[in-house]
């Protein structure tokens, strides 16, 4: 229902939140009859890094005129949600973190360090370096010492 050619009406953010949550809140405002729009929507979804800062957010607007009636909506929509943040929640998720960094090591840097093998012996095969050789350089060297890392952490671990 994305509609940005109207000139005459101001478009206003009435939700901000993950995108999973964001495609909920949409449907509802949607369903009430409401135009929406989330802005570089189509870039988030292909690259979420591209706009930098918190790239899994993003923000709901519509049309200035239906700004009351949304933002009842979404309020609605937040107390209709499972009460799940117990402090006991939020503790249990912390201690996930580093076993999900742990996982994110295991899986890039070896990727990483594979493309750097393949670049550096096409490097050394055709004699050409293209311009930004000192910055892919720079990768393949923070791609080692992730590698690395990774193995001193897990020999760590296994010794105790």
């Amino acid at each position: 229902m994305d509609d940005m050619n109207s000139t005459t009406t101001p478009w206003v953010g009435v939700y901000t939140g993950p995108m999973w949550k964001l495609q909920i809140v949409r449907g509802r405002l949607e369903g009430a009859g409401m135009m929406t729009h989330v802005p570089n929507e189509n870039l988030r979804t292909l690259d979420p890094l591209a706009m930098g800062g918190d790239s899994f957010t993003s923000e709901i607007w519509v049309h200035a005129n239906d700004v009351d009636v949304a933002r009842e909506i979404v309020a609605a929509e937040a107390d209709s949600a499972p009460e799940s943040s117990t402090g006991a929640d939020r503790a249990a998720r912390g201690t996930r973190l580093p076993r999900r960094m742990e996982w994110w090591t295991i899986l890039i840097a070896p990727v990483g360090l594979a493309l750097g093998i393949v670049y550096l012996w096409r490097v050394h095969k055709t004699g050409v370096r293209p311009a930004e050789h000192g910055s892919n350089l720079t990768m393949i060297a923070a791609a080692v010492l992730s590698a690395l890392v990774y193995v001193c952490v897990l020999y760590v671990q296994i010794k105790h």
